[in-house]
Parts: structure tokens; sequence; C-alpha cells
């Protein structure tokens, strides 16, 4: 019951690995595992990993090693920045967008939003986005390494028709 009232008071639960934690006042979910870290919120939020600040609006920002290797040691991950997508004129009964009155209707509509990144990795990486079929594009995001940091900025709106993904290389 104590602990309860804490998790009541504080709106913060982790799992009992410590891998996940939900903070229900703040409204940010963190998984940090050591193949993959997920945030979810708006702001600044940090993993082990991966670190997010000037996040523009409420995304989830995830990294998933692809080769099976702990994040630090990766050559080849995925990034997934996810904003709000939604059909055209979608209608709530409010702003909590708790109650759906009306889906709407095609296209669906992908919210621009954007992120400062930082990733603590033992060396520089490629960064390409992916269009929304997964290819690479032609161009990929400019980085800085310094320090063990790898710094870029990650947006929806980066590619014509827009980006979710983005594939990290070394």
């Amino acid at each position: 019951r104590a602990a309860l009232a804490d998790v009541k008071s504080s709106g913060l639960i982790t799992s009992d690995t410590g891998e996940i934690t939900l903070n229900s006042k703040r409204k940010t979910l963190r998984i940090v595992t050591p193949k993959s870290e997920l945030l979810t919120g708006e702001g600044v939020l940090c993993g082990k990993v991966l670190a997010g600040a000037d996040m523009s609006c409420f995304q989830t920002i995830a990294l998933l090693s692809l080769d099976n290797l702990p994040l630090a040691e990766s050559k080849r991950m995925l990034l997934v920045q996810l904003t709000d997508m939604s059909n055209e004129d979608v209608t709530f009964k409010d702003k909590d967008r708790k109650i759906l009155i009306d889906w709407g209707h095609l296209p669906q509509m992908l919210q621009r939003g954007s992120a400062e990144l930082s990733l603590a990795l033992p060396a520089d990486i490629q960064a390409t986005p992916l269009n929304l079929d997964g290819t690479p594009a032609e161009k990929s995001y400019p980085t800085t390494f310094e320090n063990g940091l790898l710094r870029l900025r990650i947006a929806t709106d980066s590619l014509p028709g827009g980006s979710l993904s983005v594939l990290l290389t070394r």
C-alpha cells in the first residue's frame, strides 16, 4: 500500500529490472535495454546511449540495434521518430483526445516534429534518413562527433513526403 501511495503521489513507476520507467505526471516513458532504447515525451529525455533535447512536440524516439550487438558496439542501428499521425479532419471531443467523434479521411497527416539528439558511441557514424517506403535518402544528416558523443538533428519533415526513421551505420 505504501508503494502504491508513492506511485500515486509521484506519478513515477519503474519495472523490477529497472529497464522501464513511466512518469504519468510528466507523461514520459523511458525504456533502456542493452540493444534498444526508447524515449517518449517532449522537452529533454535521456537514456544511457540516446538523449533527446529540444523535442519540439510529444513524440517517441527509439534506437534499435540491427546487428544484435549492444547499442554502444553496434555498427548498424535504426533510429525511429514517431510524432502524431492521423487522418485529415479527425475529430475528438476535447483536447485530451480521449473520445473520438469522427475518424476523418485520408490522407494521413504526419505532425512535424524535430529533436536534437546525442548518442554516446565510441566512434563516428553515418546517419541516413529513410523515405517512408524504407529506401535511403540521397543525403545523410549532418553530424558532429566529439568526446564520445554523436550529435544530430532529426525531423519528420526532412524529406519530401516525410521521414520516420534513420539508418545509422559505421
